[in-house]
């Protein structure tokens, strides 16, 4: 008999019940994730996150107190290693740059189909970074506009610079042949059954 795989040990940080309580049993009906805690908020997630063993960290930004996007900065200063990907309705640039800023590895919204929720917590698990396609086309468009100062892409901050890097793995890893083909089948399009989202399967839209 072969070595069990280990399961992608996985933490929420979400203060809507209803869509963390629907998060929490999609990722435990998976046969390659488990849920091992769920946070309502950013403060609750940083007192009792360092004691939980955890693989990868969904990540709201919208959170009553901190933001999520603080919360990142945070558990990223206390667990470096820690891969967190934001799991939103925002998509906006300012938000977009400081989430990946602060140390998020991936960025999908909450429209993302369940199923590719799924794919993506193992991508991160994997050393990818998943992003929308929606979010990695508003990283291109900024990033093709002019600075004030002129500036070219040499003169990037380490981190603007590990950022495109992200992207660039993101874009290749949605292109390659695997998932290209998989992606296809997914999204071919049927008489009777409509494509869900997240958010649709979880709950509220918020």
């Amino acid at each position: 008999m072969g070595a069990e795989v280990a399961l992608i040990r996985v933490a929420l940080v979400e203060d809507d019940s209803q869509v963390r309580a629907g998060l929490r049993a999609l990722i435990d009906s998976s046969q390659r994730c488990t849920c091992v805690a769920d946070f309502p908020t950013a403060e609750a997630a940083l007192e009792r996150l360092p004691s939980v063993a955890v693989d990868v960290v969904l990540m709201d930004i919208h959170l009553p107190g901190l933001s999520g996007i603080d919360c990142i900065r945070e558990l990223k200063r206390r667990q470096p290693n820690l891969q967190i990907m934001m799991l939103t309705v925002l998509e906006d640039h300012d938000r977009i740059f400081a989430s990946l800023a602060a140390g998020a590895s991936g960025y999908l919204l909450k429209q993302t189909p369940p199923e590719r929720l799924l794919e993506a917590i193992a991508e991160l698990h994997q050393g990818g970074s998943p992003m929308s396609t929606q979010i990695a086309r508003r990283v291109i468009e900024a990033f093709r506009q002019p600075t004030e100062t002129g500036a070219s892409v040499a003169a990037l901050s380490p981190r603007e610079r590990e950022i495109v890097a992200l992207l660039g793995k993101a874009i290749c890893t949605r292109r390659s042949p695997a998932n290209s083909a998989s992606a296809s089948k997914r999204s071919a399009p049927t008489s009777t059954t409509p494509t869900r989202s997240c958010t649709c399967a979880l709950g509220p839209k918020r």
